[in-house]
C-alpha cells in the first residue's frame, strides 16, 4: 500500500476485497513477525492465527492488528497450518519433541487441548469440511521413493474417521 504502510488483506477466490486492515496500530514483536517471509496465517471469524520464529500468534484485526496469546511452540516443528477453525480450535501438523508426526488441536490462548499421532503419515496440508470436521493431506514415508499420499477425515470431534482414509 502507500507510504509503507502494511495491510492484513483478505480476498476471495476472484479477488475481490473482503477486508483490508492497517497493521498501524501493532505492538514492535508484531511488527517483527508481519513481514517474516516465513510467517503463515490462517483467518477466520476474526482470529488470525500466524506462526513464525517457534511461536504462535494468536491476532485480532479490531483496530490494526494487536496479539492476544503469543505461546512458545517449543520443541514442536511446523509442517502444515495453522488452519483457525470454526470451532474456535487452532489445528497445526508437525513433528514434536520426540519426531513423532502429530496434529495439534490448540484453543484460542494457544495452549495445546489435544495432539495426535501417527505413525505412518506426516500431514502437510489441513482444511476444514462443511461438517465441522477437517481433512488432512500427507505422504507416508514411501513417498520419498515416489509412492504414497495419504487423505484422511476427521469428525467435528477431530478424531479421525478410519472409512475416510485414503492412500494413493
Amino acid at each position: 500500500e502507500y507510504s509503507n504502510d502494511i495491510y492484513f488483506t483478505r480476498s476471495t477466490f476472484f479477488g475481490s476485497t473482503s477486508l483490508n486492515t492497517p497493521l498501524a496500530l501493532i505492538s514492535d514483536s508484531v511488527l517483527n513477525v508481519l513481514p517474516d517471509i516465513n510467517s503463515l496465517f490462517s483467518e477466520k471469524g476474526g482470529v488470525i492465527a500466524c506462526v513464525a520464529g517457534g511461536y504462535l500468534y494468536i491476532l485480532s484485526p479490531v483496530i490494526g492488528i494487536n496479539i492476544q496469546h503469543k505461546k512458545n511452540l517449543g520443541d514442536f516443528s511446523l509442517i502444515g497450518g495453522p488452519v483457525v477453525h470454526s470451532s474456535g480450535k487452532i489445528l497445526m501438523s508437525g513433528l514434536n519433541a520426540n519426531d513423532k508426526s502429530v496434529i495439534q488441536i490448540r484453543n484460542l490462548q494457544g495452549e495445546l487441548e489435544k495432539e495426535i499421532a501417527f505413525t505412518d503419515v506426516v500431514f502437510t496440508s489441513m482444511a476444514e469440511t462443511q461438517d465441522a470436521g477437517f481433512v488432512a493431506a500427507g505422504i507416508t514415508p514411501d513417498a520419498l521413493s515416489g509412492k504414497d499420499i495419504c487423505l484422511q477425515k476427521f469428525n467435528s470431534e477431530f478424531e479421525a474417521d478410519t472409512s475416510v482414509h485414503q492412500v494413493y
